[in-house]
C-alpha cells in the first residue's frame, strides 16, 4: 500500500527531496506574500512543516533510524496472511 513511498523503514529519497522542495518553495512564497496576511502566515506555516518534515527524514535516513519499521513489517506481515488464503 505505502510500497511507494516508504523503503527499509523510511521515506524514499524522492519523497524526501519533495517535501525539502515544496517546504522551501512555499516558504519562499509566503514570504513574497507577506507574512502580515493570513494566507502569507499559512503558506509559510505549512511550508515550514514540509521542510522540516523532509529535513527531519534525511536525517533520519543518515543515521540508518528507521521511523515507520513497525508499518512495513505489519504491511509483510498482512501480505503473507494474504497470499496464504489465495
Amino acid at each position: 500500500m505505502f510500497d511507494f513511498l516508504i523503503k527499509d523503514g523510511n521515506f524514499k529519497e524522492w519523497v524526501r527531496i519533495f517535501f525539502l522542495v515544496v517546504g522551501i518553495l512555499s516558504v519562499v512564497l509566503g514570504i513574497e506574500i507577506g507574512i502580515g496576511s493570513t494566507l502569507g502566515c499559512i503558506f509559510f506555516l505549512v511550508g515550514f512543516l514540509f521542510a522540516a518534515v523532509g529535513g527531519y527524514s534525511a536525517q533520519a535516513h543518515m543515521l540508518k533510524l528507521k521511523p515507520f519499521n513497525r508499518l512495513e513489517e505489519r504491511l509483510r506481515n498482512v501480505r503473507k496472511e494474504d497470499e496464504g488464503e489465495n
